[in-house]
């Protein structure tokens, strides 16, 4: 009879062990009159490849203690939510080309002097694909409605020899999705896009 451990390691040769080192995040920024990064695909691919770790936020399902025809007391939920912000970090370059990218989508959400833009100017989208050991991605996730936050504070000091800056980036989404595919990497929904799908590098450690 299989123990424990034999299971395991028998149902990890069946499907794969998740790697938190492997995937490929897709930037897809509003297109709105202005913003000159949008047609910029070479900018795009480069936000891919630099980006070195993203956050999957938590779901959460609130509960409330209730008693039920005099049973023991028993959680049953009311309210169900989710973390509707995503935590991004970049390798920054030395012309600070992944900063100006996110100030100038922050641009376009504030313009000084004439306020907030319209909510559909502004807004974006951002795929996140964790890939298996052949690169290959079985699964997607769906950030629709994405703009930026916080673009985070860069940390210098004397002490921090050949240490590479990295920039944080907070960004807002509005509905998120999961969804399943056996695809090669790089063959974004053209329905999240309007630029050209494209296949870059392997994040790895």
């Amino acid at each position: 009879m299989e123990n424990k451990l034999d299971q395991f390691y028998s149902s990890a040769w069946t499907s794969g062990i998740a790697r938190a080192n492997r995937f490929e995040v897709f930037i897809t920024p509003p297109s709105a009159k202005g913003f000159s990064e949008v047609n910029n695909t070479n900018l795009l691919r480069h936000m891919t490849i630099v980006c070195e770790a993203i956050n999957i936020p938590s779901q959460t399902i609130a509960t409330t203690e209730s008693r039920i025809n005099g049973l023991p007391v028993i959680p049953l939920p009311y309210s169900f939510s989710y973390t509707n912000q995503l935590e991004l970090s970049f390798k920054l370059s030395e012309d600070y080309r992944e900063r100006n990218f996110f100030l100038a989508w922050q641009d376009l959400v504030y313009k000084p002097g004439l306020g907030f833009s319209y909510y559909n100017e502004y807004v974006g989208s951002i795929v996140m694909r964790p890939m298996n050991t052949a690169n290959i991605a079985k699964q997607e996730f769906v950030f629709r409605n994405c703009f930026p936050v916080t673009v985070q504070d860069l940390q210098y000091g004397w002490g921090s020899n050949n240490e590479n800056l990295k920039q944080g980036v907070t960004m807002s989404f509005f509905s998120q999705e999961v969804r399943t595919l056996g695809l090669m990497a790089g063959n974004i929904d053209s329905s999240l896009t309007n630029t050209n799908p494209f296949n870059s590098g392997i994040q790895q450690a």
